[in-house]
């Protein structure tokens, strides 16, 4: 099976997300690895959307007759199981984080202990599944996210940056994530914590940036409306966009909870941006256990405006030959050539079948 036949199930790539750009690069990946891939979208949508990716999912299985089937997320594994059960087809399943936490639908676990492989994205993933099921170690496959060093990387004049979005010579702290109430991504305890951060640096500015809404963080600028002069809420942003924004920034931060990796570490790192990170969950995986970046208790307020401040302070941590050193170092371990390593010992675990 030089060039086996895969059937990629996932959720609407052209969303902005992690979960969206690690199926794009496994992709990507795969096609350069050799295999025929064919994608199957489950778009935005209720019923009729439901029914039209069952409908192509079924087509594909039928006509296409793929070799293996990639299931990029745990809401489609029925469709995987029953391909497996009725036309003998092997797949893998992706876990990620925070839909690992209890599989409890009878559904689920059968799709679970049914698959070829467990794909996750960090330790602390497979913990979580590790925790629910008994399986043998040789049925997961570690697959951390990688970034693209072609779009993420340094650009001169940081300076110019930032008074192109108007933010002058200000420290500027970046969190680059969805909001959302359901979530614990943390920009409403990094917009606590800048209380802090304020007395040491009066006119630092928190730039949030990403789609959707946190009443939390409405709390808290109720709670305190000196913060508001502070915030700076920028909405979604286009891939150009983010890359100036991480360049501008002095640091990134995501004290987020129930975390399966978190891409943005990872694109910000290649960006040669200090990041930092919870001390827990698949954060500190991301950054090493604190090897390329600060970890911080994303419950405590203090330990976050704490990191903020003494990164600001640190004139050798944002310096340009930090910037490159850690530019370096996060691609040894997360670039392209790393990362279609991983899937072509994948696909050679599908030919081996």
């Amino acid at each position: 099976m030089m060039h086996p036949k895969i059937l990629y199930l996932c959720g609407n790539m052209s969303r902005i997300g992690g979960i969206e750009r690690y199926n794009r690069d496994f992709i990507s990946a795969l096609d350069f690895s050799g295999a025929i891939v064919r994608i199957v979208q489950r778009h935005p949508g209720g019923v009729l959307s439901k029914i039209q990716f069952v409908f192509e999912c079924l087509k594909s299985l039928l006509l296409s007759r793929p070799d293996y089937l990639v299931c990029g997320h745990l809401h489609f594994s029925p469709i995987a199981l029953i391909a497996k059960v009725i036309l003998g087809i092997p797949y893998s399943l992706s876990l990620y984080g925070i839909e690992a936490i209890s599989i409890v639908r009878p559904i689920y676990r059968r799709a679970v202990i049914g698959s070829h492989r467990i794909i996750v994205i960090s330790e602390y993933t497979k913990h979580l599944v590790d925790g629910q099921f008994s399986l043998p170690p040789d049925r997961y496959f570690m697959l951390i996210s990688s970034v693209d060093e072609n779009a993420f990387y340094i650009l001169p004049n940081k300076e110019a940056l930032k008074i192109k979005y108007g933010l002058g010579n200000q420290p500027v702290v970046l969190t680059l994530s969805r909001l959302s109430a359901g979530e614990e991504k943390g920009q409403h305890r990094v917009l606590a914590a800048f209380l802090d951060v304020l007395k040491v640096y009066p006119d630092a500015k928190y730039l949030v940036v990403g789609p959707g809404v946190d009443q939390r963080m409405d709390a808290v600028l109720t709670a305190n409306p000196s913060l508001r002069s502070s915030l700076i809420n920028f909405g979604p942003a286009t891939d150009e966009q983010k890359l100036e924004l991480y360049n501008l920034c002095d640091i990134f931060i995501l004290p987020s909870k129930n975390e399966g990796f978190g891409i943005v570490f990872i694109e910000a790192l290649a960006c040669g941006t200090p990041v930092i990170a919870s001390n827990a969950y698949g954060c500190q995986e991301a950054l090493r256990h604190g090897r390329l970046g600060r970890l911080v208790n994303p419950d405590n307020s203090q330990s976050i405006s704490k990191e903020i401040i003494d990164a600001l302070a640190s004139t050798e941590y944002g310096s340009e030959r930090a910037r490159n050193l850690l530019r370096k170092e996060s691609l040894s371990i997360y670039g392209q050539t790393a990362w279609r390593q991983k899937i072509k010992n994948f696909t050679e675990s599908i030919q081996l079948l």
